[in-house]
């Protein structure tokens, strides 16, 4: 009875049903934080994520993101109303795809012109042995010809030796990162990200609460709770400049706008920097290669030409 009672309030995202009263906070906050969120029709987005969520979707695998976070995603894509978005983390293909839809109904499409350059590390998912982004191709072949996989990369790879094929008078603008969720790999993919789109852009970011759940979750099913897990929240907390937690059925996102200055950036990473490693020291040590390639210095934000060494 009691935690029946305590839950009776909690959202876990996935709540169709509950879409319209579950989001009216995450509304009122985003509409707060910039004019373009005033150009959102939110009953369209209500519908897109309805629509989409609605769907049996063959191949999907895994941790996908939720209604929820669908919420999130397509308001700032009708906010906005990006050229092309660089997503770093595949695995099935549920954000993929969604992205995919919403950029149809929000009419954001162009022949010729790829919206989506999708990034992930593996050819096909470590667990489940499964091909990266099937749901695009099995569910939304129509959608496939604006989308770009690179994949068997890191986002950093992409942007140190790929970068002229995604940066363009098309570009990306904005980016979406749920990757890696150990401390520092979403560092570094904020870091790879400020470089592919212009200064000002925003990057959403998904799992902010991923530990808050693996805790619940153990709690309830009894058994010992995973190792920290914190990367996303050191990279939503501590960036210094505007940014969006979300709440009720988008709790597990968080947006950051790149409106730092070199030098802000670099005081950013340093302070990420000084908490522990989650990651083992092999992955550390290609972190911290990363960042170096990533120095400041050598760095251009604006979305134009990056100075190279």
């Amino acid at each position: 009875m009691i935690r029946n009672k305590l839950l009776s309030d909690i959202f876990y995202g996935t709540e169709l049903e509950k879409i319209a009263s579950g989001t009216q906070s995450i509304r009122k906050i985003l509409l707060n934080s910039d004019p373009s969120f005033e150009r959102v029709d939110w009953s369209q987005i209500e519908e897109i994520v309805k629509n989409y969520f609605q769907q049996r979707l063959k191949g999907q695998f895994g941790g996908p993101i939720t209604a929820g976070d669908a919420f999130f995603m397509a308001a700032y894509m009708a906010a906005f109303r990006p050229a092309s978005i660089i997503e770093v983390g595949i695995a099935s293909g549920i954000s993929s795809s969604f992205m995919l839809f919403a950029a149809e109904k929000l009419e954001l499409l162009s022949h010729h012109r790829i919206f989506l350059h999708s990034v992930d590390l593996f050819l096909k998912h470590p667990k489940f042995n499964t091909e990266i982004g099937r749901v695009v191709w099995m569910n939304f072949p129509n959608l496939q010809q604006y989308w770009k996989a690179y994949l068997g990369e890191t986002l950093a790879d992409v942007a140190i030796n790929r970068r002229d094929e995604i940066v363009s008078n098309d570009g990306p603008t904005l980016a979406f990162i749920d990757a890696n969720h150990l401390h520092p790999w979403p560092l570094v993919d904020l870091v790879a990200a400020s470089t592919l789109v212009p200064s000002g852009s925003w990057v959403m970011l998904q799992d902010t609460q991923v530990m808050e759940r693996w805790l619940a979750n153990c709690v309830e099913q009894k058994v010992p709770c995973p190792r920290p897990c914190r990367g996303v929240n050191f990279v939503s907390t501590l960036w210094p400049g505007k940014k969006i937690i979300g709440t009720e059925m988008c709790f597990n996102m968080a947006s950051v706008q790149l409106d730092q200055s070199d030098e802000g950036l670099e005081e950013f990473v340093r302070t990420c920097m000084s908490y522990p490693s989650e990651a083992g020291p092999r992955q550390l040590a290609q972190v911290k290669n990363y960042l170096e390639q990533f120095g400041t210095t050598a760095l251009d934000r604006t979305g134009q030409e990056r100075v190279r060494e």
